[in-house]
C-alpha cells in the first residue's frame, strides 16, 4: 500500500508537471468531475469553482495570461487519509512581460482513485524581486 504522503507527492507532481507544461487535459486528469476549487483570500472574498469543466475554464483563463511558467519547488507537508497539505512555489512571465511569483499552500482531499475532490488553496503573487546587491557597502 502507498503511504499517504507519497499519494500527494504523485498528485502534486502530475499537476504541478501539466500546469508548467500547458497540458490542460493531463491537468484535468488530476481532478474528479464532482470536484471543489476554493481560492481563500484573507482579506476578502473566497471563490470557489465547482465541477471539472468549471476548473478547466478557471485554468486556462490563469494559463492565456502567465507565459513562461516555472516550477521553482513544491513539496507535501503533510498527509492522512483524509487530506494532504501542499506547498508550490511558480514564476511565470506575465502579459505586459514582467516576472511574477506566486507561493501556494493548498489543502487537497483525493478519491480512491487519487483524483482531486477538494482543492483550497491560499496564496501569495506579487512581481518577482529582483536580487539586492551592495547592501552594508
Amino acid at each position: 500500500m502507498v503511504k499517504q504522503k507519497e499519494r500527494y507527492r504523485i498528485w502534486e507532481e502530475s499537476f504541478a508537471k501539466a500546469w508548467v507544461s500547458g497540458d490542460m487535459e493531463a491537468m484535468m486528469a488530476c481532478w474528479a468531475e464532482e470536484c471543489s476549487h476554493t481560492a481563500v483570500d484573507p482579506f476578502g472574498e473566497h471563490k470557489t469553482t465547482t465541477g471539472r469543466e468549471a476548473i478547466r475554464a478557471l485554468y486556462a483563463q490563469k494559463a492565456a495570461s502567465r507565459e513562461d511558467k516555472k516550477l521553482i519547488e513544491h513539496e507535501v507537508l503533510s498527509a492522512n487519509k483524509e487530506r494532504g497539505i501542499l506547498h508550490r512555489w511558480v514564476s511565470w512571465t506575465n502579459e505586459d512581460g514582467q516576472e511574477w511569483a506566486c507561493t501556494h499552500i493548498n489543502i487537497v482531499q483525493l478519491d480512491e482513485h487519487d483524483r482531486c475532490t477538494k482543492y483550497t488553496e491560499w496564496n501569495v503573487a506579487g512581481p518577482k524581486e529582483d536580487e539586492v546587491t551592495g547592501l552594508g557597502s
